[in-house]
């Protein structure tokens, strides 16, 4: 009789100590939900191109220039937007990456990028 209570104490104690008394926790196998808000990254903003006629002192310094017809057309396009004010891109052409001269129509255009 005494192996008998100091079995069923063992096998009591061993579940109770590990959680298991038959209950369902209500414990999932899912991944905890983040429940924070994402803060925006207030230096996560595109990149804003300009053209404006060169100045004297940017043709001096500038050594990068391009003629019109020697863009692909993507850059093309991005340079006509650049005519009609500031254009906005989510990621930086390799060619605009630094500033660059740009010969159209008998005039140098100085186009720079920039960002926030």
């Amino acid at each position: 009789m005494r192996h008998r209570s100091l079995a069923l104490l063992l096998v009591t104690a061993l579940v109770c100590s590990t959680g298991c008394v038959g209950m369902d926790s209500g414990a999932t196998d899912a991944p905890p939900t983040d429940t924070s808000t994402a803060t925006p990254d207030p230096f996560d903003c595109p990149y804003v191109l300009e053209a404006d006629p060169a100045t004297d002192d940017q043709k001096e310094r500038i050594d990068r220039r391009i003629d019109y017809e020697d863009l692909d057309a993507a850059r093309q396009s991005e340079f006509d937007r650049m005519l009609n004010g500031a254009t906005e891109v989510e990621s930086l052409p390799e060619r605009w990456a630094s500033p660059v001269l740009v010969n159209y129509r008998g005039a140098e255009y100085y186009v720079v990028a920039s960002t926030c």
